[in-house]
């Protein structure tokens, strides 16, 4: 594949090559970080753009070696956690992940992607052959000939092959041999391996002086038979006097697993080298393979939730206890099938006793992580590049591929933040719910996670708007409940779109709903320096002014505290605590510090620190806009008067004087965006500020699922100018109240630069105002859509139990449409009764509550959930493998095209995905449906068949899509049953081994795990009180002793 210019697409300095452009569909090698899987994944791009300034060379504990951009990606398994760094940040305590082998389908393929890539190489798979990828060089017409497909299939046409191209043990594999099935590779081997290796008395096989592309290419031909090996790099001086030396490589392999395989699949034809290898083969079971390196008290956690003692697990295992003990406590790590063995065992067990997800989810971690290979970073360091160029892949989905000198996994981010990446400009991403607003910003923190993504939905848990009802003199009062950490996260969007550029902000339609002014928030921020000289009182005041609360014994987010010298503020944005200390009037130290321990975590050289509320007006305007404010009031009680409402009058200046008093007093006022126009000073009538004023005019933005979008933005203006003009008129509110709303549409459509609509049922409006309409029918993984069977709407309920015991029969989940709230939970309790693990979903189920619900369907503690209109557009579900639609002939907004597009989408995820549809007629709609899934599925297939594709289901990480948005998670029961039964020193002992783990935790700064450390010994502390029979008294007594205890001076001898 050579790359034509005229194929390649210029965006900026880079060149990109869309797979589309050729005849052969090429597949790398990836592994998927949340799951650990290895699977080849389809190319969509290659690029080459011109090289950074400093270039660095990855190399591996066992000689591997990538030369790679500093800001390239890496997964690197840091602190026994998986971990996304840039080159430049590599440690050498950190490990790299491998594959276990080489995956090869109808052929294998030396990758070069662009002109100029000769020499780079990558592996992947392809349907046919093309070989190489880069130009070919000039060669003998033998070697022409077999790059046009004509090689031998029997070994020994082959040696006669190699023998007439000259290719011996000094040469390189030839560039066919990827093309070679695998007893034929392993026929290729065994001639090296016959003519040149050795087998030490150490254990292991050695294949010495070769060059680095020979130990490259036999990395990786090993590797295609599943064989691992070792890279050793030697600095060679030559004989004769010469000054100048050379790197010479040498390929070992060591391991029982490594030599057992080897005999297997290549072995030696030469009966000495044979031999040597039969009687090496015991010392090579002792040689230590690669290790797993997990952290040990992660193991040892997991056994004590489940209180299995160390020697029932040593037992069932067959690993000594003595090993077991060194691996929890850190001294070694385990090797793969020692941690195959004891995650077994801690399996079977949680399979009886149930711990509940948490621990399920950290048994997951260890279970993936065991799947790969791991070798250290030995260094990564610069390096001289001479090529002008750089080159890389793009690997939807994944974004990982297997590359370098010898093999290793490397990250890139190209397709997924290709777009954001090339205009370089803040992107807003809308979505009309917040569970939808939710999963985006969770998969958005994955793909860009040196990005400032923010999440922006509204703040209440609950909001009941203030209203009026004439016809029953009804006064329904403003109630709600704000979410702090949701308020955290909003205040944290704009204070993002102040400080940084590349800010993604994950938003519902409340981005179209009034917001402070942008010119006034940004004029009142603190900005503080180390060295500048600041009167403190004067900070002190100007934080007040921005809404902190000076609080000096409950230190949270919004407010300060002043000790002498030193002011610590936390930021209503953030989590951390900033240390201002001064020095008289000067600013000595900015220090970040931990809010538990007190430790200094970084210093600061500036520190900006942005207002705690979004209306914020500076003092010469909240002045002007009282003024305002009362002329307003003073306009609109005369004109009630005159109209002889008195009661109206008496009551707007009532309401409105006492809101006056408060704003001079404190500055804001409950209800304070009623008047807003007034604050920011703006003329009636005029456009109010949002959050899309906050974005610089070239802002990008994505309309996710645009036809439910774009209606919910076109719709809110008339619903609370409707309601606010009631207001007014019965003299609750100014008529300046009516200018606090949202956006009109047209308004709406102004705010903005450039536009992305993204939906798989597009409306009308999308399709006028497109300038360019592209289907993305084709999926990464080659899953296809659903198919669709229709069944009579008699007996539907019976035939669908049916339907959902086959689908938990094979670990799989099922989603179940109705048409009424009622109908949901009839259906999901007469489901519970029948044995079925069901919930229901609707929308009076809490926003965050629904997201959990979605979650523990993924993770099996639900296995069914039954919905009406939330179980739609954009819910990401790949371990969902049936719909079903009950009513679907009942025509109506439930039961529309679209609808029932979107709904049929959500088995699109799964490779066996069905959508059962309960209808006694075909209606138009369901024929619309049916028509266009169909037309779909035949576009995948087809697409499938031409590029050999094999449709595999989604590996997507089972997490909380609302790590940031929660407040706090509901803790499941702890299952105390396997406890009660434990001896009470054992629990004693786990208790005091718990309570080591969480003061352990919480220095290094891991507040979630001693959070949970915390609850487990709350819990043992339950359990032994339970099971502490003794009298009241005597238990208080024993707490006076170990207080008194406690007060005694301790450290300090005295002679007698």
């Amino acid at each position: 594949m050579a790359a034509d210019e005229a194929q390649l697409r210029q965006e900026a300095d880079t060149s990109i090559l869309d797979s589309s452009t050729q005849s052969v569909q090429y597949y790398a090698q990836s592994f998927h970080p949340q799951s650990g899987n290895v699977h080849l994944y389809p190319i969509s791009a290659f690029t080459r753009h011109a090289k950074p300034e400093t270039m660095y060379r990855v190399q591996t504990g066992c000689g591997r070696s990538a030369i790679l951009t500093g800001d390239h990606n890496l997964w690197v398994l840091r602190d026994g956690n998986l971990t996304l760094i840039e080159t430049a940040d590599a440690r050498t305590t950190d490990y790299l992940p491998l594959p276990q082998q080489l995956l090869a389908g109808r052929s294998m393929e030396t990758l070069g992607t662009l002109e100029g890539l000769a020499g780079k190489r990558l592996f992947a798979d392809a349907q046919e052959a093309t070989l190489p990828l880069a130009p070919h060089r000039s060669g003998p017409p033998l070697i022409d000939t077999l790059n046009r497909g004509l090689i031998p299939n029997e070994p020994a046409a082959l040696s006669t092959l190699l023998n007439d191209l000259g290719i011996t043990s000094d040469t390189p594999l030839p560039e066919f041999w990827p093309r070679l099935p695998l007893a034929l590779i392993a026929h290729l081997l065994q001639c090296w391996y016959d003519d040149v290796a050795t087998v030490e008395p150490n254990g292991s096989i050695a294949l010495a002086d070769i060059s680095e592309p020979q130990a490259s290419h036999l990395a990786y031909a090993l590797l295609s038979l599943g064989i691992w090996c070792q890279i050793r790099r030697f600095w060679e001086l030559p004989s004769g006097g010469e000054h100048t030396g050379r790197w010479s490589y040498r390929v070992d392999l060591t391991g029982g697993a490594a030599l057992y395989r080897f005999r297997e699949t290549i072995g030696f034809s030469d009966p000495s080298k044979r031999q040597a290898l039969e009687e090496q083969l015991p010392t090579a079971e002792m040689l230590d393979s690669e290790p797993v390196p997990i952290r040990g008290d992660q193991l040892r956690l997991l056994r004590l939730q489940l209180a299995l003692p160390l020697d029932e697990v040593a037992t069932q295992s067959g690993v000594p206890a003595v090993t077991i003990g060194l691996i929890e406590s850190g001294q070694v790590e385990p090797k793969h099938g020692t941690l195959f063995s004891l995650l077994r065992v801690l399996q079977q067990a949680a399979d009886a006793q149930h711990p509940g997800e948490t621990w399920w989810a950290a048994w997951q971690t260890l279970s993936n992580l065991s799947q790969l290979r791991w070798t250290s970073v030995l260094a990564a360091e610069p390096v001289a590049y001479h090529d002008p160029y750089v080159y890389d892949l793009s690997v939807p989905g994944v974004e990982t591929f297997l590359g370098g000198m010898g093999g290793f996994f490397v990250h890139n981010t190209f397709t997924i933040a290709h777009l954001i990446e090339q205009v370089q400009r803040p992107t807003l991403v809308m979505a009309h719910n917040k569970t939808l607003a939710a999963q985006l910003y969770s998969e958005f923190k994955e793909f860009f996670p040196n990005n400032s993504v923010e999440y922006f939905v509204s703040y209440y848990d609950y909001y009941q708007p203030e209203a009026y009802v004439p016809q029953h003199d009804l006064f329904i009062e403003k109630d709600s409940s704000i979410n702090d950490e949701i308020n955290r996260l909003r205040l944290a969007a704009t204070q993002a779109l102040f400080s940084r550029e590349d800010v993604i902000i994950i938003a519902s339609v409340s981005a179209i709903y009034g917001l402070g002014s942008p010119e006034d928030y940004g004029r009142v921020v603190i900005n503080l320096k180390r060295g500048e000289v600041r009167k403190r009182d004067k900070i002190l005041r100007h934080l007040i002014d921005i809404h902190y609360e000076r609080n000096d014994y409950d230190l949270k987010r919004g407010t300060f505290r002043v000790r002498g010298d030193t002011l610590e503020v936390i930021p209503a944005y953030e989590e951390a605590v900033y240390r201002v200390e001064f020095w008289g009037d000067d600013i000595e130290r900015i220090t970040e510090v931990d809010s538990l321990t007190g430790e200094i975590i970084r210093e600061h050289v500036a520190l900006d620190i942005y207002p705690a509320k979004h209306f914020i007006t500076p003092e010469d305007k909240l002045l002007d806009a009282i003024a305002s404010i009362e002329a307003e009031l003073q306009e609109r009680l005369a004109e009630l008067r005159a109209n002889e409402k008195l009661l109206e009058a008496q009551r707007l200046e009532q309401r409105t004087m006492y809101d006056l008093e408060m704003l001079r007093e404190i500055g804001h006022c409950s209800g304070v965006e009623n008047y807003s126009r007034h604050l920011s000073q703006r003329p009636p009538g005029s456009t109010p500020w949002t959050l899309l004023d906050y974005f610089p005019d070239n802002f990008l933005m994505v309309i996710d699922e645009s036809h439910m979008t774009l209606p919910q933005v076109r719709g809110m203006f008339n619903g609370d100018r409707a309601r606010k003009e009631t207001l007014v008129e019965y003299g609750f509110r100014l008529p300046s109240a009516l200018d606090n709303r949202p956006l009109k549409f047209d308004e709406f459509m102004e705010h903005i630069h450039q536009t992305i609509y993204v939906s798989a049922t597009p409306s009308v409006y999308e399709r006028e105002h497109s300038d360019k309409i592209v289907q993305q029918v084709i999926r990464p993984t080659g899953v296809v859509d659903p198919v669709i069977i229709l069944r009579p709407s008699k007996g539907q309920v019976d035939d669908l139990l049916g339907e959902i015991n086959k689908r938990i029969k094979k670990g799989e989940r099922v989603l179940v449409t109705t048409l009424t709230k009622r109908m949901s939970e009839d259906l999901a309790d007469y489901l519970a009764d029948m044995g079925v693990k069901v919930h229901y979903l609707h929308s009076e189920i809490q926003t965050i509550e629904r997201v959990e619900i979605l979650r523990e369907l993924r993770l099996g503690i639900y296995d069914v959930v039954v919905g009406i209109n939330l179980l739609r557009e954009g819910l990401d579900l790949p371990e969902v493998s049936l719909v079903a639609i009950l009513d679907a002939d009942k025509e109506g907004f439930l039961r529309s095209d679209s609808a029932l597009i979107q709904t049929i989408g959500r088995a699109a995820r799964h490779v066996e995905g069905t959508v059962i549809m309960y209808a006694d007629r075909i209606t138009d709609s369901m024929q619309r449906a049916l028509d266009e899934t169909d037309r779909r599925r035949a576009v995948q297939e087809a697409h499938n068949k031409a590029h050999g594709i094999e449709p595999y289901s989604i590996s997507k990480a089972v997490k909380d899509l609302t790590d940031r948005v929660r407040v706090a998670e509901a803790k499941e029961e702890y299952q105390a049953n396997s406890l009660a039964t434990a001896p009470r020193d054992e629990l004693v002992r786990m208790m005091e081994e718990l309570t080591q783990q969480m003061r352990t935790a919480a220095q290094s700064l891991e507040f979630e795990r001693a959070a949970l450390l915390r609850d487990q010994i709350n819990d043992l502390r339950v359990v032994l009180e339970a099971d502490d029979t003794r009298p009241e008294w005597e238990k208080i007594r024993e707490q006076q002793v170990k207080e008194s205890r406690g007060r005694s001076r301790k450290g300090v001898k005295y002679e007698t």
